[in-house]
């Protein structure tokens, strides 16, 4: 993937921690790409600065599926005490970085969440 199309200042100096399913990159590939454009990916939610992603497949937030939980629920509480903590959905972050097109392309024009909440089954 090149660079020259993306909005590397939207990730340079930034930290990035992710939870859920992804449906545009693999978890590996978001890591590489946050490093690439002068970013840091984080494993688990710290008490310093960061942007936490919520994949498309967790979004919002889903209580029975304890590993979106166990991530974003210690974002929550880290916010909750004060930390500069921003939580963005996955389609959020995509088109920060400018890659909104690329997503569409490649998931089509809706998401397994958008299919889950319209036909009222799980993802």
């Amino acid at each position: 993937m090149s660079l020259k199309r993306l909005n590397v200042d939207y990730l340079r100096g930034r930290k990035v921690c992710v939870t859920g399913r992804l449906f545009t990159l693999t978890h590996a590939e978001l890591s590489q790409l946050v490093v690439a454009c002068g970013g840091e990916y984080i494993k688990t939610p710290t008490r310093s600065r960061f942007t936490l992603i919520v994949g498309e497949g967790a979004w919002p937030p889903d209580r029975r599926n304890g590993s979106v939980n166990k991530i974003f629920d210690k974002a929550r509480r880290l916010k909750a005490y004060g930390y500069s903590i921003s939580i963005v959905a996955e389609d959020e972050f995509l088109h920060e970085l400018g890659l909104q097109s690329s997503a569409g392309c490649i998931r089509g024009p809706h998401t397994i969440g958008d299919l889950s909440r319209i036909l009222q089954v799980s993802p």
